[in-house]
Parts: C-alpha cells; sequence; structure tokens
C-alpha cells in the first residue's frame, strides 16, 4: 500500500465516523456516505465505503443494519462517539487529528 493509499484510507475512515456522528441517534445510510465522500474523494465507491464499514464494526465503532437490497443503515455505538469526541484515544488505522481545543489539546 502506498502512502498515499493510506493516508486515504485512515482520513476516510475518520470521515465516515464523522458523520455518523452527526446522523445521532438515527444514523445516516451508505448513500449518505457516498455523497460525503465522493465530494472528498471522488473515485470513492460503494465498496470501499462497505469494507471499511466492516473494518468499523470489528472495532466495535459503529453499528450495521445491512438489507440485501436497500442501504445499509450506520449508526455510531458508545465507544464510537467517544472516539469522535476525542473522550478516548483512537487507536491507529483512524486518522483522527489531533485535538486543539480544552485543558489537553496538544
Amino acid at each position: 500500500m502506498t502512502p498515499q493509499e493510506l493516508v486515504r484510507l485512515e482520513a476516510g475512515r475518520w470521515q465516515i465516523l464523522q458523520t455518523c456522528h452527526v446522523g445521532g441517534h438515527v444514523g445516516v445510510t451508505e448513500t449518505m456516505l457516498y455523497h460525503t465522500l465522493v465530494g472528498v474523494w471522488a473515485a470513492t465507491t460503494r465498496q470501499w465505503i462497505r469494507d471499511q464499514l466492516v473494518y468499523l464494526e470489528k472495532r466495535e465503532l459503529v453499528e450495521l443494519e445491512r438489507h440485501p437490497v436497500k442501504d445499509w443503515r450506520i449508526t455510531l455505538t458508545r465507544t464510537g462517539t467517544d472516539v469522535v469526541t476525542y473522550v478516548v484515544d483512537c487507536e491507529a488505522g483512524i486518522a483522527r487529528p489531533p485535538k486543539y481545543w480544552g485543558e489537553d489539546a496538544q
């Protein structure tokens, strides 16, 4: 994997988590994620998004409602919310920017 591919992968995962956070308890659909991400990376595909969602689900950051014919629905778990809101540390694999506000800003 090239450094550029790794940056896209990890930044894309962060963008997915942020978008899910905006969806709140209702969550978001993969179409919403697609339209968000394709504006940043034109080469984004629905399969790439699903692959990242499965990765994030295995890390217990999102919950997926898989539908065979409809869009998947995605909601953040408690841990996913804590990662997005900087309550807990973020493990490698997600390009969460450093916190720049508050007492513990870096």
